[in-house]
């Protein structure tokens, strides 16, 4: 079944928004204590009351990562959710622009997203590459498909630091993998820096 979202009508305040600490859950899924020293952090950023949290990542979750990520998360609503985005699989369409962005194709329980292709609101398709579309290979969580797909394709947009309409992956898949890099070359004994900011 083909379907699709849009990029009008998603705010920061439509359902499916994401937590800024979604990008911080995976990084500190590698840390000893992390993800509960995370989610108490948490309330310093955000109000107090909110108990949603995210977690993205671009590999299949294991048996024992998952149990952790559920362990951590109890008493709050959350979606695991993983991310590939090379596939096979791509839509083709009659003219002479790709799939729009928004598209998605769902087989069984796996879907596609085009989180890139023809912008409508543009006239145009802003990239110089063939649109794939982004696999959600893993979700467990409270959200339903619809919203899930909404909110990764708003988080393609929320990277501040580019210039670009949108990014093929949501910003807490790359600021994740641009923050492990630091982390990386950080000495054991050094307690990483909490704050978003510090990182950009």
């Amino acid at each position: 079944m083909a379907g699709g979202l849009s990029d009008r009508g998603l705010t920061a305040d439509s359902p499916g928004t994401v937590s800024r600490r979604s990008a911080q859950l995976r990084v500190a899924a590698q840390l000893p204590g992390g993800i509960p020293r995370t989610l108490r952090t948490g309330g310093n950023l955000r109000s107090p009351g909110n108990r949603e949290r995210d977690g993205h990542k671009q590999s299949r979750f294991f048996p024992e990562e998952l149990t952790g990520f559920q362990d951590a998360l109890t008493g709050y609503e959350y979606d695991l959710v993983a991310l590939a985005q090379s596939t096979g699989v791509r839509l083709m369409r009659h003219g002479q622009y790709p799939p729009p962005r928004g598209a998605c194709l769902s087989l069984g329980d796996r879907r596609y997203l085009y989180t890139t292709g023809y912008v409508p609101s543009l006239g145009r398709y802003p990239h110089g590459h063939i649109p794939t579309p982004v696999q959600i290979t893993d979700h467990v969580g409270d959200s339903s498909a619809q919203a899930l797909l909404a909110e990764v394709l708003l988080m393609t947009k929320m990277n501040w630091n580019s210039a670009r309409f949108a990014e093929k992956l949501p910003v807490t898949v790359r600021f994740a993998d641009e923050v492990g890099t630091i982390l990386r070359d950080l000495p054991d004994d050094y307690t990483p820096e909490a704050r978003y900011a510090f990182y950009m």
